[in-house]
């Protein structure tokens, strides 16, 4: 039900991009709150790490995340739709000196242009803060934001290599509660690259 409901949602967003840019939302009070960090590390995230692909109506998107090294995880998502790349991102994962986190986002097109209000010096990165975590689960959060304000990632807590990771991305634009679930399931290795050196 939740993969239906992804593929309508997902179509029905393809002009702003479903992973749409962080920008103060019409929606919420001037005076907003900012989101309230948890205390975790991004040690926690590992559950994230891999290669994982989602495909619907909409297209393919792969995201691939890194595994935590050093404070940090890198990670990338590609959509392509009709046999062309349609938007490319960037996301790092930081963890600070007070054990709060954060997800920073930068959204490119087609020939690895950025998006034109999210580029130059002064642009702000959207960010988005992790508010709660548990084992296979984690929420990212910004108020400010009116699509997606929060993002929840879920694993399938198979094991300590999931599956499946579910992305739930909530928020609100045109006054109107907006909700998109990506379902994706892991990519498998390429045997030409676990098999070793033909001989």
């Amino acid at each position: 039900m939740r993969a239906i409901r992804a593929i309508a949602l997902a179509t029905a967003c393809l002009v702003s991009g479903v992973f749409a840019v962080a920008r103060p939302s019409q929606d919420a009070p001037p005076d907003v709150p900012e989101a309230t960090p948890c205390v975790a590390g991004v040690a926690r995230l590992g559950f994230m790490s891999g290669d994982w692909t989602h495909t619907d109506d909409s297209g393919v998107w792969e995201e691939r995340w890194s595994a935590p090294l050093s404070g940090c995880i890198v990670g990338s998502l590609r959509w392509v739709r009709e046999g062309q790349p349609r938007m490319y991102e960037m996301l790092a994962i930081e963890e600070d000196e007070n054990g709060h986190v954060r997800m920073f986002v930068r959204h490119f097109n087609k020939g690895l242009r950025p998006w034109e209000r999210e580029a130059g010096m002064e642009a702000r990165t959207p960010t988005w803060t992790l508010t709660h975590v548990e084992k296979g689960r984690a929420v990212f959060e910004d108020p400010s934001i009116g699509f997606p304000s929060k993002m929840t990632y879920e694993a399938d807590k198979r094991g300590v290599a999931p599956t499946t990771l579910s992305v739930t991305l909530e928020g609100t634009e045109n006054g109107a509660a907006r909700v998109v679930v990506f379902e994706f399931n892991r990519i498998a290795p390429d045997p030409i690259f676990t098999q070793g050196d033909p001989e």
